[in-house]
């Protein structure tokens, strides 16, 4: 068949030293689903793009370039592999081949995805190349999938792939997750009252340098925003038409995702509430979306208490006492109490979610700050370590899993 991988095309993966994503690995699943049974792997198209996709191939090579497997089969079937070099290497050791799978299209240029099979102790693994080389053959990500869309203009599945191909152009500027659960750092430790700033003067070159890094910067933000702008209707008719769940609860969570990148807060709630009430969503994803909520009512109080620290007192006491005045203690009560709902739902559903639980621990700090009492002080205090220890020791914990 005319659409299979040359060498040539691979060699341009191997010079760029193979650089890999697992979020792209992810991605790539979603689309081709990779197996492994033993020596024996497999890729199989999704269901759903079977009725605009004819033919997949399988290119696979040596890091030496000399191809040791190649195979074309109708979209229905399985591409499969029985290795036989794996037997000579010891459990542990890092196995790799190089690797293309090419989509046909019924109608247009063929689609081609590089990427590398790694061998994991007795476990093999697909990666897919976070940089792609520029001179494969065949259609770029977002032409391929567009073309999708078009083909089959009510499958949710090829609308999602298509928004993602186009955030994907933008991921080693911005890399928008999912969703946006990194949340803002705790307060750093106080300065001494008496510690001295120094003064740091900037030459002219560095003050032009720093110009110039920023405004390259703005330039990306404002291409960013521009595609994300295209992509936000195609994760839209994804989170419509998808009969897939995944693809589904994906959907909305990059749609709330790409709301807080234009800094519009209550479509942002919107899309995360929706995801929280589908049933598409599983428990995980209901629990880091109220973590997500709960982590903004957080920076709601902090920043009230905050306005009202004494420096002086901060050095020795970070949580010391603070007499808000009688609207901004409405508002902190409000952002208080509504940031712990949230982070006890987010336990509910998750009960071993450690961010949950450090954050549950700043909460009470933020009590602590408005409490007077000493006898209550000290109660707030010890339940916040006891939840922060907690936390920990699911970290802990988590480790020692992987």
């Amino acid at each position: 068949m005319s659409f299979r991988i040359s060498f040539r095309c691979l060699l341009t993966a191997v010079v760029l030293g193979l650089s890999f994503s697992m979020a792209s690995a992810q991605e790539f699943s979603e689309l081709v689903q990779f197996k492994s049974e033993g020596e024996r792997i497999s890729f199989t198209l999704r269901k759903d793009f079977l009725p605009a996709i004819s033919h997949i191939g399988l290119d696979i090579f040596t890091p030496e370039i000399k191809r040791v497997h190649q195979e074309v089969v109708l979209a229905s079937q399985s591409l499969v592999w029985q290795m036989k070099e794996m037997s000579r290497h010891a459990e542990g050791n890092t196995y790799l081949f190089i690797c293309a799978v090419t989509l046909k299209p019924v109608n247009g240029e063929p689609f081609t995805l590089p990427g590398r099979i790694m061998q994991v102790g007795k476990k093999l693994e697909f990666q897919v190349l976070e940089t792609r080389p520029s001179n494969l053959p065949g259609s770029a990500p977002v032409e391929f999938h567009k073309a999708m869309t078009e083909a089959m203009p009510n499958n949710g599945s090829a609308w999602f792939f298509y928004a993602l191909a186009i955030c994907d152009n933008h991921r080693d500027e911005f890399g928008i997750p999912a969703i946006s659960l990194a949340p803002p750092p705790p307060p750093p430790p106080a300065l001494p009252s008496s510690a001295k700033i120094k003064e740091i003067r900037l030459t002219q070159e560095e003050l032009n340098r720093i110009a110039e890094e920023d405004k390259q910067w703005k330039a990306k933000k404002a291409a960013f925003q521009k595609d994300l702008k295209i992509a936000q209707p195609a994760f839209l008719k994804a989170a419509e038409l998808a009969e897939d769940c995944q693809i589904k609860d994906a959907a909305m969570a990059y749609l709330a995702a790409a709301a807080g990148e234009f800094d519009d807060e209550a479509q942002e709630r919107q899309w995360i509430l929706k995801r929280i009430e589908s049933p598409c969503s599983p428990n995980t994803a209901k629990a880091e979306s109220y973590f997500s909520l709960a982590v903004k009512q957080w920076s709601c109080a902090y920043g009230l208490t905050e306005k009202y620290a004494n420096p002086r007192l901060k050095a020795a006491d970070p949580f010391h006492f603070r007499s808000l005045n009688a609207a901004d203690k409405k508002q902190f009560d409000a952002c208080l109490n509504s940031g712990m709902e949230h982070l006890e739902k987010a336990l509910a559903a998750n009960p071993e979610y450690p961010d949950a639980l450090f954050y549950k621990s700043l909460m009470y700090r933020e009590k602590q700050k408005v409490t007077a009492n000493l006898a209550e002080r000290k109660k707030i205090d010890l339940e916040a370590n006891k939840i922060k220890e907690r936390g920990v020791e699911l970290m802990r914990q988590r480790e020692q899993r992987r």
